[in-house]
């Protein structure tokens, strides 16, 4: 989003705010609970439905979706552990994950993905609501909290797409901090690390929460075993777990070059990473982490400096573009950290206001109405649409894409194209059945998932030798895979004397070898 048009949005809250406001609103501890958890089952019960819809309507891809359920399937029924459709072990460090493999006993569906998902990333709701009346001893002040936490563009980003291990992390990251809040200082030491078991990547979050408590007196022996911990574990993943255990390489080196053969090579990759951090469009990723949360996590300097900004850091060092920008599952470790630091910052705020008497029970319910508004408007103007996908991302403004969850997007061809999704969605699930059982299929990234229990599937481009069928759709197609290679395939099976087209209508495409097509 251009920087000028964050002030609309705050010009907006502001006004609105004023024609909101009544003194004779008020919201006692006792209602604030019931917000809170009404809150909480409304959110997933939104982001589950759509999921369902999601799944239904092809919308969720062979990566990621379908390398997660692969691997859980074939973990539970003996046919590889942690082993996903690609045929080799999954390429990230995430056992704790496993806890879904006793779901797939009771049915196995994919479902189980979408359900969990959503009800992961709800359940920060609650603890970010009980963390903040802990610590703000405020109940209104703590349900703004908990709503600008689900109301952050980011969290519709992870949730909407595919699956990830990654939405457990917020709800665990701040529940340790809850634990700590009630001096269960050993039950928060082992959540946070724990998150290192969803993924190795919360190595930072972890490793700058472990300076952070290194800076003060009183904790500097858990920050010692948090950064120790990180590290330790960093190095078995990355020296053990994938080399020894696993016996295959870690594929994620590459968007971190920094070592190089040479002393010259190496200073000329650090200085890539640098540029990269440092860039104009660090600042404005930087600014879409702040301002729906109103600037709050930059009042603590401590939590700002050491855990918001290392965290951040790692994505904008990154060579991947899509990491720079936080599309996506790469926001969920900020899904956590921001809220919390939001958290610290309104505790300085607070104590500021009481030093120069501006605090009041009307100053508090005017400041938390403003910034709930405020979080609103920034969702309902940058939350995600469930059709926009991975590559869907513009840098510009689009009201097709940029209008968000709990809005109406501005063009009614939105809508349309939502009920063709889903016709295209019940149209190609029937071409799906004309696939024999255990055969090989090479599909686009969002076809395969439906077939995966019951077919050998392979996403494009390949490998395509000895495919038994090929399957396409034009209506379907989200960007993921490149427009170029995918014609070139077409293309390729329809001049293929060994494949014929056994199935066209309108834009699915389905071409079958000869010699399984039954005349």
């Amino acid at each position: 989003m251009h920087y000028i048009g964050l002030f609309p949005i705050i010009l907006v809250a502001a006004v609105a705010t004023c024609l909101l406001f009544r003194d004779r609103l008020k919201l006692t501890e006792t209602s604030a609970n019931r917000w809170y958890l009404g809150f909480s089952v409304v959110v997933f019960c939104i982001y589950f439905l759509l999921g369902w819809w999601k799944y239904g309507a092809f919308q969720f891809g062979l990566w990621d979706f379908g390398i997660y359920d692969s691997f859980l399937h074939n973990t539970a029924f003996g046919k590889g552990f942690m082993t996903d459709f690609r045929g080799g072990l999954y390429d990230h460090f995430s056992p704790a994950i496993l806890i879904l493999v006793p779901f797939y006993w009771l049915c196995d569906t994919p479902m189980h993905l979408v359900w969990f998902q959503s009800l992961a990333m709800a359940a920060g709701i609650p603890v970010m609501y009980l963390l903040a009346k802990k610590y703000l001893r405020n109940p209104e002040l703590a349900l703004v909290l908990a709503g600008m936490y689900a109301l952050n563009p980011y969290y519709s980003r992870l949730v909407l797409y595919d699956f990830h291990s990654e939405c457990m992390f917020p709800a665990v990251f701040l529940g340790g901090f809850l634990a700590w809040a009630y001096h269960k200082r050993r039950l928060a030491m082992v959540l946070w690390m724990g998150c290192y078991l969803m993924k190795e990547d919360f190595a930072i979050p972890l490793a700058g929460l472990g300076l952070y408590f290194l800076c003060r007196k009183t904790t500097w022996k858990y920050g010692a075993v948090l950064l120790a911990w990180s590290v330790v574990m960093t190095l078995f993943v990355l020296k053990v777990y994938f080399p020894l255990l696993s016996d295959t390489g870690y594929w994620h080196y590459g968007r971190y070059e920094l070592f190089a053969s040479t002393a010259g090579e190496t200073w000329q990759n650090a200085w890539r990473m640098m540029g990269r951090i440092c860039c104009p469009q660090s600042g404005t990723v930087l600014l879409t982490l702040l301002l729906p949360f109103a600037l709050l996590p930059v009042l603590h300097g401590r939590m700002f400096l050491l855990v918001l900004l290392p965290t951040l850091g790692i994505q904008l060092a990154s060579s991947a573009d899509h990491q720079n920008l936080l599309v996506s599952h790469y926001s969920s470790a900020l899904i956590g950290v921001v809220p919390l630091a939001a958290l610290w910052g309104m505790r300085v705020l607070r104590r500021y206001a009481w030093k120069k008497h501006f605090f009041s029970l009307r100053n508090c319910r005017i400041a938390a109405l403003f910034l709930l508004v405020l979080a609103g408007g920034y969702h309902i103007t940058c939350c995600d649409l469930p059709l926009t996908r991975y590559y869907n991302y513009v840098h510009k403004w689009d009201s097709k894409y940029h209008f968000g969850l709990l809005s109406l997007p501005l063009r009614p061809a939105y809508y349309q194209a939502m009920l063709e999704q889903d016709a295209r969605g019940a149209e190609l699930q029937d071409v799906l059945k004309m696939i024999p059982a255990g055969s090989l299929i090479v599909c686009q990234n969002e076809l395969g998932c439906p077939l995966l229990r019951t077919h050998r599937v392979r996403s494009m481009p390949g490998p395509a030798e000895g495919a038994d069928h090929f399957l396409f759709s034009g209506a379907l197609y989200s960007g993921y895979d490149e427009a170029g290679m995918l014609n070139w395939r077409v293309s390729n099976c329809a001049r293929n004397p060994a494949y014929e087209r056994v199935y066209f209508d309108k834009d699915i495409l389905l071409f079958a070898r000869k010699k399984d097509v039954s005349k």
